[in-house]
């Protein structure tokens, strides 16, 4: 079907590979729209097994050619040409084979054309499904001619050899070929020619694979054979139930997601602060459950669609959305039923790309139903006469549209639709699917006594909750608040604000809003009551592994639900449990291909283990389901800084000030890229316009820690102190007793450069106690870096045996710190005048990869010039002098990029004095001083630096 060729991405830097229709094929138009057809057909997926689709584009000559994705491995043929693959093995690439086949048949597109020449194993040991070019997407008009085949012979299933209708069992049996294939070297139906093998797929059974190879476990050779079942009925009917099998074959928990088994490297960064990303993905319970058919008989799969508005009024057109989300509410509490949430609905029309849909109809509804393979569809309608509102309701069977139930309530005034009409509709809801009015009534608990009795808090809280899931934090607390206003024990509202307050850095407001919340949790739904203690548990009592209990027993519960998955990725992050934390994120990533939030981890996950294609792979996704949202690109900014791609990564951080200019953190970057190529009055620039144009008081409070950072690069102590210390009182004016601790551990590595070392070990102290307190289970973590920081003040004072002593304690806690270790044990080698092992530790620390997302911590201690002062100990001043002379010099290419201290220039100038360079002395001299020009008057170094400079000159 075309030519494949590698190439070279030259705007993104990277390979990807080129799919071309041959030239003679690109003026057919059936070749062209079934080429079309492919890139449509794979681009429609979104899956970690699945190939991805960049683009389709024609070239100057009229070629028609595909963007794929370029992966370093071989096909599953190549493999499978060196022997049959092991036991391990097998099930491993048959169960990536069979998730990407399930997020395949998901969509409606069955492949047709599974084969081991379809399947690449990357070097890593992902599996890759590709070449769509013969899929089929239900629904769609055939390419092909009717009664011809299309795949290759030995891989096709019965109904495909004799061109009739196929379905995803079709991919089964062809995943059964290949599995029978990868066990025995052989293909199990052979021929020497077409018709002799489409033979033996309709007639002949194939050699037992235990004959074959006698080791092949029973329930292994089981599996096969049902996947090659000749009639189409008696396979395994979806994907779903194959991986269930080949899952408890190799002894997994059927949980829908595959284990990440390789060892990835802990991200310091992600462990310690949870920060914002982590209480948004908390709504995991409160935001509506994401509905999955269940796999074995069980709770009835239902949906609520948007209701009509009959009243004539357009001020009730709120109702059209607060009836049909009432109705889920209540709904949900019978453990018969399997509601589609309303989010999930949402979810499914940007995936249909109807995203802008706000109001769900009928014909639209039954098209989602379909999609996610729901039986029956609640739609209605509302309106009034009088004082009086009705509200009809009509039970549907998706499928057929038959009319299973329909059913009416009425009521005096707009507040009966709270007291008595839900709960009537519910009822005959549930009647209509058949559950006995027993059930209902004993599980049933009347709606207002689960979320409010004011119609006008719970439509203030429907617009706050919408408003928070756009992003738009102002307005969802405007509205929020208001929904408290109209009651105030509504516990619902009162989460959603704690979640608006901890996006604001406003901790004090985030506690007591959850302190409400739990105060009215008993007015909540099971599902929410979780979600409330699970909240409480990490933030108020800060009890992490309780937070971690409610969340995983809530999986048992809702083990569809996206946010359920991502929330659980960030504890398990921030446990270091990084493989599971992956695993997590990428179930709720398929649950929901355009989840931002788990893409947004997830690529910050692979970054930190360096798997940069990886991450560049999850941002694009990211930036493509929120296009004009700054957050992606400012996500994009930091890898190809990680990568070294400076320039580019201040061209994004440029693009974010101009989609968002109230987003602090571009600023924060664009100053440090300047810090990082000398401009420091353009570095300052930046941090005023942070403070300028922010207007949150939690961004400006990181903007006056910046300022506080650069202002003591250029000598500005007493300023630096003093920004630091407003920033401390912003905090505490909004409880923020998660970044105020990052205050007291910059304001001590100030004291140190001061040599204020009691000030400085007082400051360390009241850092590790607040950590510490915040994050118990952390604590050794923090003991550890403590004792890094004071073995640095040790040295400081003379006292190199404590130090060594601090570096053990260190060690004994097996914790690795942030702060560079290898500079500290350079250190102290110097300071016990063991110069050539100093030299050799601090080349190697110096050699080692930095370029950290922590812009100011991966800069303490300021200073890290260990090298040069061994050389001048020595005597070796050119050595001195060309350490320091790279140190001074900014080279994008390096893999360690810290900021140069301004102090480098004062030491470079008197090594020149020293040689009597006197030309190149004043030089670095001069630029010493003009960086600080407005220092602090009395620093020794200023007096030392002017009077050497004016005695040279003079």
């Amino acid at each position: 079907m075309g030519v494949v060729y590698k190439a070279q991405d030259t705007t993104l830097g990277r390979f990807v590979a080129l799919k071309f229709l041959p030239h003679h094929l690109s003026q057919a138009e059936e070749e062209k729209q079934r080429f079309i057809h492919e890139a449509k057909a794979a681009s429609a997926l979104e899956h970690t097994n699945i190939c991805n689709i960049h683009e389709i584009a024609e070239s100057d000559d009229g070629q028609m050619f595909i963007v794929m994705a370029y992966y370093e491995g071989e096909s599953l043929q190549k493999k499978i040409a060196r022997g049959p693959l092991s036991i391990e093995e097998t099930v491993d690439i048959a169960i990536q084979v069979t998730e990407g086949l399930a997020r395949a048949h998901e969509a409606g597109i069955v492949h047709r054309d599974i084969k081991p020449a379809n399947i690449m194993i990357t070097e890593r040991g992902e599996v890759k499904i590709v070449d769509f070019g013969l899929a089929k997407l239900s629904g769609r008009t055939k390419l092909t001619k009717e009664g011809t085949t299309l795949g290759t012979v030995a891989y096709m299933s019965p109904e495909q050899t004799q061109g009739t209708e196929v379905d995803q069992r079709t991919d089964i049996w062809a995943l059964g070929a290949v599995l029978y294939e990868m066990l025995t070297g052989q293909q199990p139906f052979k021929g020497e020619y077409e018709m002799a093998v489409i033979y033996s797929i309709l007639n002949e059974e194939p050699e037992s694979i235990s004959s074959l190879r006698p080791d092949i476990p029973p329930e292994l050779e089981s599996i096969a054979n049902k996947c090659l079942q000749k009639a189409p009925g008696e396979r395994y009917q979806n994907a779903d139930e194959l991986l269930d099998d080949l899952r408890r074959l190799k002894g997994e928990a059927v949980i829908g997601w595959r284990p990440i088994i390789r060892s990835l490297k802990r991200s310091k960064k992600a462990a310690i602060p949870i920060g914002i990303a982590l209480l948004l993905a908390l709504f995991l319970l409160l935001r509506p459950l994401v509905f999955e058919e269940a796999v074995v008989s069980g709770p009835k799969p239902i949906a609520v669609i948007s209701f009509e508005n009959q009243t004539g009024d357009p001020a009730y057109d709120y109702l059209q959305k607060a009836i049909p989300n009432l109705l889920i509410t209540s709904l949900e509490q019978s453990s018969d039923l399997r509601v589609a949430t309303w989010e999930r609905l949402y979810d499914l029309l940007k995936q249909i790309g109807k995203e802008e849909v706000e109001i769900i109809d009928r014909n639209v509804g039954f098209e989602l139903c379909r999609r996610e393979g729901i039986n029956t569809v609640v739609l209605g309608s509302f309106t009034k006469l009088g004082d009086v509102f009705a509200t009809d309701v009509k039970v549907l069977d998706a499928k057929s549209k038959k009319l299973l139930k329909s059913a009416s309530a009425k009521g005096e005034g707009i507040a009966s639709i709270l007291n008595t009409q839900i709960n009537e509709l519910s009822r005959e809801i549930s009647l209509g699917v058949g559950i006995a009015e027993g059930e209902i009534k004993i599980e049933q608990q009347p709606i207002a006594e689960v979320t409010t009795a004011s119609m006008e808090a719970y439509n203030y809280f429907i617009r706050g909750r919408d408003e928070w899931e756009r992003g738009n934090v102002v307005d969802a607390r405007k509205f929020l608040a208001q929904a408290v206003h109209h009651d105030s024990s509504f516990a619902s509202a009162y989460f959603y604000l704690s979640l608006v307050s901890n996006a604001m850095s406003e901790i004090s407001a985030r506690n007591n809003e959850l302190q409400k919340a739990k105060t009215f949790s008993h007015r909540t739904s099971d599902k929410e009551k979780s979600a409330i203690e699970s909240a409480y548990a990490l933030f108020i009592e800060g009890n992490l592994t309780k937070a971690l209990e409610i969340a995983e027993s809530a999986k048992t519960k809702y083990p569809n639900d996206k946010r359920l998955y991502n929330f659980l990725g960030a504890l398990y992050g921030f446990l270091g449990r990084v493989p599971e934390a992956i695993a997590a994120q990428e179930k709720a990533v398929q649950l929901d291909p355009e989840f931002g939030e788990a893409l947004n981890s997830l690529a910050y996950r692979y970054m930190s283990a360096g798997n940069y294609e990886k991450a560049l792979e999850y941002f694009e996704r990211y930036a493509a389901a929120y296009p004009g949202d700054a957050n992606p690109v400012d996500s994009m900014g930091e890898l190809l800084f990680k990568t070294g791609q400076i320039d580019a990564a201040a061209a994004k951080f440029k693009e974010v000030m101009k989609l968002d200019p109230g987003y602090w953190g571009a600023y924060a970057w664009l100053s440090y890229i300047e810090a990082l190529k000398g401009n420091h009055s353009d570095s300052m620039r930046q941090i005023d316009m942070l403070l300028e144009k922010v207007a949150y008081p939690a961004g400006r409070a990181f903007g006056l820690v910046f300022k506080g950072f650069y202002l003591h690069w250029l000598g500005q102590f007493s300023e630096s102190l003093a920004a630091l210390d407003q920033a401390e009182d912003v905090w505490n004016k909004l409880g923020n007793e998660r970044d105020k601790p990052e205050v007291d551990r910059l304001r001590a590595w100030v004291y140190y450069d001061l040599n204020e070392l009691e000030l400085s070990q007082q400051s360390f102290r009241k850092w590790l106690e607040a950590k510490k307190n915040r994050y118990p289970d952390q604590s050794p973590e923090f003991e550890a870096e403590y004792h890094a920081y004071r073995a640095f003040v040790d040295l400081k004072l003379g006292h190199p045996d404590s130090a060594r002593s601090r570096m053990a304690a260190m060690d004994s806690l097996s914790a690795e710190p942030e702060t560079p270790t290898d500079l500290l044990r350079a250190e102290i080698l110097l300071a016990e005048g063991k110069l050539n092992d100093a030299i050799a530790v601090s080349e190697k620390a110096l050699a080692k990869e930095n370029l950290a997302a922590d812009q100011i911590f991966a800069n303490t201690p300021f200073q890290k010039d260990v090298l040069a002062r061994c050389y001048q100990k020595m005597g070796k001043l050119d050595k001195a002098i060309a350490v320091y002379r790279e140190l001074l010099t900014f080279d994008p290419k390096k893999k360690s990029i810290y900021l140069s201290h301004s102090r480098y220039h004062y030491q470079l100038a008197k090594l020149y004095e020293q040689k009597e360079q006197t030309r190149k002395a004043i030089e670095h001299y001069e630029k010493f001083l003009e960086i600080w020009n407005n220092a602090d008057k009395g620093l020794p170094e200023l007096i030392d630096a002017k009077a050497r400079l004016a005695r040279l000159k003079g």
